[in-house]
């Protein structure tokens, strides 16, 4: 769950001073105003705890000791990848602040140096700039699948339309072979009947069998013409 509310915004306070932890928790919540922070105080080794059960608006790691406290940062970045970080510490010389931000820190502040107000800022700064990136990011996402989906569309109609044009030249094919079909048919039928009229002369009753078999065979191949349309 999310530890914050509508009116504030929370903050993982991993701080190894018991003094200084009290000390940044009243600051955020007096100086946050009239939307304070709520600092969750926990140890290094709470903190991933904390963070399996809970969701932050941003996170405040203490730096020192620094080799610590770069394993503990690590640790926190790999278990809430998307949460915003700021740094405190007394002193970290250029290659421990190139480290540091390596690790996706959005700020670094001082000890000796930052004030209450300052604080406040940067924990808030952190906190609009990575609900801005997270909707940047959602927008480019909702655009390529506004895209995909386009493409999608434009593929489906194309696929219709060849379709479309398939079935025309199946129905066509179709109208071909049966005309084809159904002229000789009709000639071979009509010309039967005559034999069996005995308008060419008389048929023994063998002929009549045989043509009663051709007679039969074309209207065979009428219903399986019928059929093809069907």
């Amino acid at each position: 769950m999310n530890v914050s509310d509508a009116r504030s915004s929370s903050v993982l306070l991993v701080e190894g001073s018991d003094a200084d932890s009290a000390c940044i928790a009243r600051a955020l919540t007096f100086q946050g105003e009239p939307h304070p922070f709520v600092a969750q105080i926990v140890s290094r080794n709470d903190a991933l705890r904390r963070l399996a059960r809970s969701t932050f608006d941003v996170a405040l790691v203490d730096l020192s000791p620094f080799e610590e406290a770069i394993t503990t940062l690590r640790d926190i970045r790999r278990a809430a990848p998307d949460m915003p970080i700021v740094a405190l510490t007394c002193h970290v010389d250029e290659h421990q602040a190139l480290e540091v931000l390596k690790l996706g820190v959005q700020d670094h502040l001082f000890k000796t140096e930052v004030s209450a107000k300052l604080l406040v800022r940067s924990l808030r700064f952190a906190v609009e700039r990575n609900r801005a990136d997270t909707l940047e990011s959602l927008n480019r996402k909702l655009v390529a699948a506004e895209r995909s989906l386009q493409e999608a569309k434009e593929q489906l109609e194309t696929k219709n339309r060849r379709l479309a044009e398939l079935y025309r030249t199946a129905h066509e094919f179709v109208d071909n072979v049966s005309h084809e079909f159904r002229t000789p048919l009709t000639v071979i039928k009509e010309y039967v009947s005559l034999i069996e009229d005995g308008v060419v002369g008389d048929i023994s009753g063998e002929q009549r069998r045989m043509l009663a078999i051709v007679e039969d065979r074309a209207d065979d191949l009428n219903t399986m013409v019928d059929d093809m349309l069907d």
